[in-house]
């Protein structure tokens, strides 16, 4: 269902890319840059969450610096949590985050960047192909997907008399996943509340966590930039 990758690029896509397999979410730990499509170009920069829809022909241009980025590939498509949305599917008033908050494509005037070569991800292959005009010759374009950026700092996070299961800070449902955003906010606040979580273990699902930067109350040798998992029935909480 999921594909976890980090992706440290740092030069522009020389050939335009496709992935048929997946939608594809980037979190930006580090870094800026330019999603270019025959939709526009979508700028990005350091905290935002970036969505490329399955199949959109697409060119990275990376802004100058090092670039950090973790990568999640979700072949059943990502979309905002149900427990968030109403009936006609908006972002209910309670919703962590608003439909203001996402900020989508530039449409640009057709250009010809002479680039010829695209590259498909289908089938978990990979397939090249060249074609004969440039595929940015586009006047203008209609539809309900689109890539959007959004960035975390927008994102209202849930706060408890007592520790609140991590659904609360869900940000986008993936088939098989959830992915949750653990934000800067007053923890547990009960007289008697344990503010960090005791050792426990989730029954059914693992827990991947990327630590972006800050304070974190985990196992100690974990820093920015860290990746760790938790498989289903493993014990797992913060050093004393």
């Amino acid at each position: 269902d999921v594909t976890l990758s980090l992706a440290t690029p740092s030069a522009p896509d020389p050939v335009y890319v496709s992935n048929g397999d997946a939608d594809e979410l980037w979190f930006v730990q580090e870094g800026a840059g330019v999603l270019r499509s025959p939709l526009g170009d979508l700028a990005f920069e350091r905290d935002d969450y970036v969505y490329v829809p399955r199949g959109l022909l697409h060119r990275v241009l990376p802004g100058a610096g090092p670039q950090r980025w973790l990568v999640v590939e979700a072949t059943g498509g990502a979309r905002l949590p149900s427990h968030w949305r109403n009936e006609a599917g908006q972002l209910r008033m309670d919703a962590p985050l608003s439909h203001r908050d996402f900020r989508r494509v530039a449409l640009a005037p057709p250009r010809d960047e002479g680039i010829r070569d695209l590259v498909v991800k289908r089938g978990g292959r990979w397939h090249g192909f060249v074609l004969e005009a440039s595929p940015l010759d586009v006047v203008g374009w209609d539809g309900s997907v689109w890539p959007f950026a959004v960035s975390i700092l927008a994102f209202q996070p849930r706060t408890g008399l007592v520790h609140l299961p991590p659904p609360v800070h869900g940000t986008f449902a993936l088939q098989g996943a959830l992915l949750c955003s653990s934000v800067p906010r007053p923890l547990d606040f009960h007289p008697e509340a344990i503010p960090c979580p005791y050792p426990h273990a989730s029954v059914d699902v693992d827990e991947v966590l990327f630590y972006v930067r800050g304070a974190f109350t985990s196992r100690r040798g974990v820093g920015a930039g860290s990746i760790s998992l938790h498989p289903a029935g493993v014990m797992h909480g913060p050093h004393p």
